[in-house]
């Protein structure tokens, strides 16, 4: 068999396998995908992810051969309904598992963390998803937002979160897929700005995964209670994280120029929401480099002075960019944007 060929067994394989322990994959176990039907389990599995750019009677027609008894599309709703999202999250696991990633210096993945954003059908009725009427759209639309885990050796997605394009929560969506990695090895979590926070330092601590996530100045400048930054900086930060503004309960006084307040409207996972006083050791290394004539950025890291050096960050931060490419090549030449959808509900996210 050629290379695709093999890739392709391997797949469905992995469904044939799915197929036999059908409660770990479907909404209802003791109901669906019980009786014998047209669109089985294996099948469903089999069009979605063979489905192109046509319309759902387009699609159903090539998969059946066109077979005059085909399924009709709304049998297609109705069975895709039963399939739940750990089915296609254990299936995308699964698969590149049976291909081992490349390594960075033979050790590290790097893994790029970014949203992306897919337009699905109009639906007004849905406010989590609807934008109203503005200069790029006259009648309004509906959008979902993905946040992708992407190998970039590999050129490889591993993993996403999907979420409605109103309630969209990116330092969520990351720290869920930290929770849930799968890969094992010695994995470098790459992500934008946007992800700079808190409980994404410590959600990656606490997975045991290394991270390079850049931040903007002011969240640097208060990282280090400073008001101004030098061009270049690399330095080791240790702050102590607290929901109480008492210095009288502060369990270290002696170290209160590190003491960092969170307010009780901002998420952290590990301070006990029962004793005000719990308090959170976060250890950081802080890097400023030059990307261009007197441009500079800031990467927050766990990565040891050791093993990587400040042009060894900005190096695989740069690397970061082949997710970017690879969500244009993912919507326009692969055709991801071609989404096959009359509804999506709230329970489509969970």
């Amino acid at each position: 068999m050629t290379f695709p060929e093999i890739v392709k067994t391997i797949l469905w394989d992995i469904i044939d396998e799915m197929s036999r322990s059908l409660s770990s994959f479907v909404k209802n176990p003791d109901k669906d995908f019980i009786r014998k039907r047209k669109l089985d389990f294996k099948k469903m599995m089999h069009l979605i992810i063979s489905m192109e750019s046509g319309c759902l009677n387009h699609e159903l027609l090539k998969f059946f051969e066109y077979d005059s008894s085909l399924p009709t599309g709304s049998a297609f709703y109705q069975q895709r309904s039963k399939l739940s999202v750990s089915a296609f999250r254990h299936l995308l696991k699964e698969f590149n598992l049976k291909f081992p990633l490349e390594k960075f210096r033979g050790k590290y993945y790097l893994i790029a963390c970014d949203g992306s954003e897919f337009n699905i059908a109009r639906n007004p009725n849905n406010p989590d998803t609807f934008h109203e009427p503005n200069g790029k759209s006259l009648s309004g639309f509906n959008m979902v937002h993905t946040i992708s885990l992407y190998e970039v050796c590999s050129k490889r997605y591993l993993d996403l979160e999907v979420q409605p394009g109103r309630l969209k929560n990116e330092f969520q969506a990351i720290c869920n897929l930290m929770d849930r990695y799968a890969y094992g090895g010695s994995p470098i979590f790459i992500a934008d700005r946007g992800f700079s926070s808190y409980n994404v330092f410590a959600h990656a601590i606490e997975n045991h995964v290394d991270f390079l996530i850049r931040a903007k100045d002011l969240n640097v400048q208060r990282f280090l209670g400073v008001e101004t930054l030098p061009d270049k900086l690399d330095t080791t930060i240790e702050l102590i994280l607290t929901r109480t503004q008492s210095k009288k309960k502060h369990k270290h006084p002696e170290k209160e120029s590190q003491y960092r307040y969170i307010c009780k409207n901002i998420a952290f996972d590990y301070l006990d929401p029962d004793d005000i006083s719990d308090e959170y050791l976060l250890k950081l290394r802080i890097v400023r480099v030059e990307v261009s004539d007197g441009v500079f950025e800031n990467i927050i890291t766990t990565l040891s002075e050791e093993a990587f050096t400040p042009d060894d960050i900005k190096y695989c931060y740069n690397l970061r960019w082949g997710i970017e490419t690879s969500f244009r090549d993912l919507k326009h030449t692969i055709g991801a944007t071609n989404l096959t959808c009359c509804a999506i509900s709230n329970k489509t996210f969970k």
